[in-house]
């Protein structure tokens, strides 16, 4: 099992679908890959420590509206999206370092999801999500995810 991604031209509030595709033997030995029809929609945020706040366990991040608003929308059409946000140092010199044998990037990223039954937000700019710091992407994130939404 693998996964492939596809970005959105336009921002209809998602930047990334994340696809899951498996391996399939045909009675003749032959394998083929092919897409499950399990996919994770994503809306993907970057930012820098300093822009997030961390209180008893969660991250607080301000989400601007729109993008709040949309994964709202999506929830209520049963087509959840994820907020992933990716935490870089303050210093931008040490976001990436690289070698002929090696690349660093040095982040950290994290999923959210808005909790059933959330309203949309009639801030005017920006409303705080609170992200549980134990929701950090893994190499089993994307896998757990997806059995979340899709019960097998």
């Amino acid at each position: 099992m693998g996964f492939v991604t596809e970005s959105q031209k336009k921002d209809y509030g998602v930047d990334l679908t994340i696809r899951e595709i498996f391996k399939r033997t045909e009675p003749n030995g032959k394998v083929n890959y092919c897409p499950s029809n399990r996919e994770l929609k994503v809306q993907l945020k970057a930012t820098t420590e300093k822009q997030v706040r961390h209180a008893k366990g969660y991250l607080k991040f301000d989400l601007k509206v729109k993008n709040y608003n949309d994964m709202v929308y999506h929830i209520q059409i049963q087509r959840p999206t994820y907020l992933f946000l990716i935490v870089m140092p303050d210093d931008e010199q040490r976001w990436l370092e690289h070698t002929a044998d090696e690349l660093i990037l040095r982040s950290r990223c994290y999923w959210y999801i808005h909790p059933s039954g959330t309203l949309a937000s009639s801030n005017s700019r920006t409303h705080v999500v609170q992200i549980p710091e134990n929701q950090m992407i893994t190499k089993d994130t994307f896998s757990q995810l997806l059995n979340e939404i899709y019960i097998i």
